[in-house]
């Protein structure tokens, strides 16, 4: 018989489905808000600038970079928790929810570098 998905989160320390859950709905939730509010700048008439909808889009990154470090971090706690022999799929999910955070950072830091020696 299935275990229903609801019951498997239940079984997980707080500190780890509290950190999937953030990330879950934090990325939804930044994306959706992007792109409704995009949509309503398109939608109005008139000559359009570039500049709010650039806005926009790194509003979302910065929304989405804390949510990953927030729930990086609860599941880094989690992790440290676990018995020694630890699974490789905890140091994937590790991995998948600090990933957006860490390519944010490092293409932050390569636009920084690109433009103090102006390649």
């Amino acid at each position: 018989m299935e275990v229903p998905i609801y019951s498997k989160l239940a079984a997980m320390p707080i500190s780890r489905s509290a950190s999937l859950i953030i990330f879950v709905v934090g990325l939804v939730a930044s994306v959706a808000w992007a792109w409704w509010q995009i949509n309503l700048f398109v939608s109005e008439p008139g000559v359009k600038c570039g500049l709010p909808v650039l806005a926009i889009l790194v509003a979302t990154v910065i929304c989405v970079v804390a949510t990953s470090l927030l729930s990086a971090c609860l599941n880094a706690v989690s992790f440290r928790s676990c018995p020694k022999p630890r699974s490789a799929l905890r140091i994937l999910e590790l991995v998948v929810l600090a990933a957006p955070a860490f390519l944010t950072l490092l293409l932050v830091a390569l636009l920084i570098g690109a433009f103090l020696y102006r390649i």
